[in-house]
């Protein structure tokens, strides 16, 4: 993935990250954004509040498509109310329900985000190559003392946009089965909480014989049972038919197939 695309997946992740992946949301308000925190805490009526920001990139030395390093700050603000001495803000402070954020402190939000930074790639979609957790800083804003931690992830990509392919497509008799991109910020299911509509989809196509189709509009289409199956069952008829399996990812929001997958290709012999 290139730095905007892990930009937008880190504030995917923060966005849609729950307590405990079962409770609420753990950010009031999670965005990319260079603004200054006070800014940020004066326009955002929520918390916690999560600010992606863009670090530093290192381009391979020989392969300048590459890119072996880069950064990125993901600054974590949390305040209680009536904390004179931020402590609250720090440690945590009377928390009403434990899969809520009200009452909670930034070492707390932290771990939860730490939680979702560690995953491996197949599941955050980013290939995360370490991270660091900076010290705490108080922040005064309105009379009220508001804490903030900055946790440094740093990546590998590339300079250009990726889009994952889907894998392990399969067959069983008359029937295929396969493993979906992972969940993007261009390419996930409906979220319900917070509401957050789909985009993306998973496209089957086919073709008689044993050249699979060679583009999202090549061939014939299969009708899937929904937007992100992961199986088909074969109904064409008998004989050698090769499949072409694609994940296409709307960019926009707009329900289009703005970008598509390389193929995953199946070839054989049906009843």
């Amino acid at each position: 993935m290139n730095p905007d695309q892990v930009a937008e997946q880190l504030e995917f992740l923060l966005q849609t990250l729950l307590w405990n992946d079962v409770g609420d949301p753990v950010f009031g308000h999670a965005v990319i954004s260079a603004m200054d925190v006070r800014e940020a805490i004066a326009i955002s009526p929520r918390r916690p509040l999560a600010l992606v920001r863009y670090g530093a990139v290192q381009n391979d030395p020989d392969f300048p498509e590459i890119i072996n390093e880069m950064d990125f700050g993901l600054e974590l603000v949390v305040g209680v109310p009536q904390d004179p001495y931020g402590r609250a803000g720090h440690v945590g402070g009377s928390r009403p329900s434990l899969t809520s954020s009200g009452g909670r402190g930034v070492g707390e939000v932290a771990r939860e985000v730490l939680r979702v930074v560690d995953r491996n790639d197949a599941e955050t979609g980013i290939t995360i190559l370490s991270r660091a957790v900076g010290a705490d800083e108080t922040v005064d804003f309105d009379g009220q003392k508001y804490v903030k931690r900055k946790i440094r992830v740093t990546a590998k990509g590339g300079t250009e946009a990726f889009y994952h392919a889907p894998w392990k497509l399969a067959k069983s008799g008359n029937n295929l089965t396969w493993r979906n991109p992972p969940t993007r910020f261009d390419f996930h299911a409906a979220v319900t909480t917070p509401s957050i509509p789909a985009r993306g989809r998973m496209i089957l196509r086919f073709a008689a014989g044993s050249t699979a189709p060679s583009s999202p509009s090549a061939g014939t289409g299969a009708s899937l049972s929904g937007s992100f199956a992961t199986s088909f069952t074969h109904t064409a008829g008998a004989g050698t038919f090769s499949y072409a399996l694609f994940g296409s990812f709307d960019l926009r929001g707009a329900g289009a197939d703005d970008a598509h997958s390389e193929a995953a290709t199946l070839t054989g012999v049906f009843t």
